[in-house]
């Protein structure tokens, strides 16, 4: 239990800067681009996405191993970096 504790505090470390990097790589607060706010509505839908698959996981009463606690960061590498294509693809 205390492995997952850990992990829980890493994760929201990791959204954080993970947030504050994407923030910053966008950067465009123009009204017309919206930029930051596609960043920041990324980031929710990853947040979403974490809590659904963890909460289908639990109701269906799957259990918990300790590759489980790995899936959060990779499903945010995976997350951002389709943030980064869509508001590239945008742009072009």
């Amino acid at each position: 239990m205390k492995s997952i504790a850990v992990d829980i505090a890493l994760l929201g470390v990791a959204v954080t800067l993970v947030s504050l990097y994407s923030y910053l790589v966008l950067g465009s607060f123009s009204p017309v681009h919206f930029r930051f706010v596609t960043g920041l509505i990324g980031m929710s839908c990853v947040l979403i996405s974490i809590t659904a698959a963890y909460a289908g996981a639990f109701a269906m009463g799957l259990k918990v191993t300790s590759f489980h606690n790995i899936l959060p960061f990779m499903i945010i590498g995976v997350g951002v970096d389709n943030i980064f294509i869509v508001i590239y693809a945008i742009d072009q």
